[in-house]
């Protein structure tokens, strides 16, 4: 057969359209593709398909026909979505609709990047969005009749919006094998059955991860941020690594939008991940990635480049670090592939164990784990700040990095360390009965770090010990009212002459 060639489209404003000829389940995939003008104000009428591409071993053949071709070309797809064309199609008459892998010419580097770009509007735009789960196995007909039964008894109203199905302007339809439900009521059956499990002792293990993995799925928000895309997409199947990021820039709101670059496929995905890094410490002068970055081996990416090609392990939700008080720096200088930072060193890790996840383990497992953990240790004593050592233990971010010799030090991961998680490191303690907290801000619909005055219960979001520094706070409160992450840049001599003993840390690859 004859393999099918891509016209290029005449500009970034049109798009391709696949028809899906109608045919009995068993009948070749016909479609044609159709070049269409994609004007926002006026688009043309379609549906746009969501699916998990799948591995592209053991490809199948879609058939192409065409009016200018005298015989039919192919194009190979993934099983996966050769498996979706057959249960989609009609039989009795054609279905229009766009999907990436063939509305676009997945060799043409420089027309992917355009098109990804506007997936969003693709999608927002569509007549209807189809979302394909996969053909009917271990009785999924009945699993679907289930869901459709819990979601159907409960309303819920949501502030969340997830990727292609949110960005739908009418009811999203779910499909698995030929049963259908619709989002609204998967969402909902899946939150039910989120809200129920996590508060029972004793769920199977393997199904509590399995929900845990879908929370980004079921609650993310259309206003997240670059940090959030571990979270929210770090358990999804992509063939491709740069999709992880590309594939979802229209849910990212306009600050975050600003920080990732144009699609670019000719780039390499480790690459990009590395820019997008820079540009967001730099515009938020914030290294709060460094805190879902891991050290594992055979990794591409620098250390202090998050990874967003593997599966999330949940670190992303562990809660902010106060380490730094409101202070930044801006030293950033990454020079093949190493990142020099300012900070302090003020503790060395000696010994470390495996801490199991308790969460859907029963209350006898959780006991036993705890007391094997805590049986060697002194906890009569004092700790370093002068509390005792069983509070410190039951408190348990900064970020710890394992040196690798000539002042360079590969980023392990995020870490709390009770006594200098508040800013002591740069600013000293907190004053007295002030502390820590989590706030909730209405107008944002999020929780933000903040502290609290424990005598009169007042919270608010400015460290009193700012107050200290020979700098002019005003710039930095009027952001801060706009903006609870705001940070207050720094000069290290600032610090370094109130006796605080700053070091630059190069950050490396492995």
């Amino acid at each position: 057969m004859v393999g099918y060639r891509y016209e290029p489209l005449p500009g970034k404003d049109f798009i391709r359209l696949v028809t899906i000829h109608p045919g009995e389940f068993a009948d070749d995939i016909v479609i044609s593709l159709e070049v269409t003008a994609f004007p926002l104000d006026n688009p043309p009428v379609y549906e746009a398909l969501s699916y998990v591409w799948g591995l592209p071993s053991d490809p199948g053949l879609v058939h192409v026909t065409c009016s200018r071709a005298q015989q039919r070309t192919t194009i190979l797809a993934t099983q996966n979505l050769v498996v979706a064309l057959r249960h989609l199609r009609y039989v009795d008459k054609p279905r229009v609709m766009w999907m990436d892998a063939l509305s676009i010419n997945q060799k043409a580097d420089v027309e992917k990047s355009s098109q990804v770009a506007k997936m969003g509007e693709v999608f927002r735009l569509a007549t209807r969005v189809v979302a394909w789960l996969g053909p009917e196995e271990n009785d999924s007909d009945h699993a679907i009749g289930l869901m459709e039964y819990f979601g159907s008894q409960i309303d819920v109203d949501w502030d969340y919006g997830f990727d292609e199905i949110y960005l739908a302007k009418s009811e999203a339809i779910v499909f698995a094998g030929f049963r259908r439900i619709t989002w609204n009521t998967l969402r909902r059956a899946l939150h039910l059955l989120h809200m129920k499990c996590i508060s029972l002792i004793g769920v199977p293990n393997d199904f509590g991860q399995k929900l845990i993995s879908l929370e980004g799925f079921i609650y993310q928000r259309l206003d997240m941020s670059v940090r959030d895309f571990m979270y929210v997409f770090g358990n999804s199947r992509c063939h491709d690594p740069r999709d992880r990021i590309y594939g979802a820039l229209s849910l990212l709101d306009k600050e975050n939008r600003a920080i990732i670059p144009e699609p670019d496929y000719t780039k390499h995905w480790a690459q990009i991940y590395q820019d997008i890094a820079t540009r967001y410490m730099r515009r938020t002068t914030r290294l709060d990635l460094l805190l879902d970055c891991e050290s594992l081996a055979g990794q591409t990416c620098a250390s202090w480049v998050l990874d967003w090609s593997r599966d999330s392990t949940g670190n992303g939700q562990v809660a902010r670090s106060y380490a730094s008080a409101q202070l930044c720096t801006i030293s950033l200088k990454p020079e093949s592939g190493v990142l020099k930072v300012v900070g302090v060193s003020k503790t060395i890790i000696e010994h470390i164990e495996p801490i199991p996840d308790f969460q859907y383990w029963g209350s006898r497992e959780v006991c036993g784990s705890l007391i094997a953990l805590l049986q060697n240790l002194d906890l009569q004593g004092k700790y370093v700040t002068g509390i005792d050592l069983l509070e410190a233990y039951t408190r348990i971010l900064l970020c710890a990095l394992r040196p690798c010799g000539g002042g360079r030090f590969l980023v392990v991961g995020g870490c709390f360390v009770e006594g200098i998680s508040q800013g002591e490191a740069l600013l000293g303690t907190l004053p007295h009965g002030v502390r820590t907290v989590s706030i909730y801000v209405e107008a944002y619909g999020r929780y933000y770090p903040g502290l609290v005055d424990s005598s009169s219960g007042k919270t608010f979001f400015e460290d009193p010990r700012l107050a200290s520094l020979p700098l002019d706070l005003g710039d930095f409160r009027i952001r801060l009212s706009k903006d609870p992450r705001a940070t207050m840049v720094i000069d290290p001599d600032v610090l370094q002459a109130r006796g605080v003993d700053i070091k630059t840390f190069s950050l490396v690859q492995t």
